[in-house]
């Protein structure tokens, strides 16, 4: 799971990421999802 915050506090979350061999691995995943997620949701507002 990842929670990202904006600046004006809101969170969310996202669901389970998936079952993982090492926490390394999960910690990985982890960041890699949560950057892509916070670029999607800034280009995305960009768009208006």
């Amino acid at each position: 799971m990842v929670i990202i915050g904006d600046r004006n506090g809101m969170q969310r979350a996202s669901g389970v990421l998936g079952h993982f061999a090492s926490a390394e691995e999960a910690r990985t995943c982890a960041l890699a999802y949560g950057k892509e997620e916070v670029d999607r949701r800034a280009s995305a507002v960009d768009d208006f």
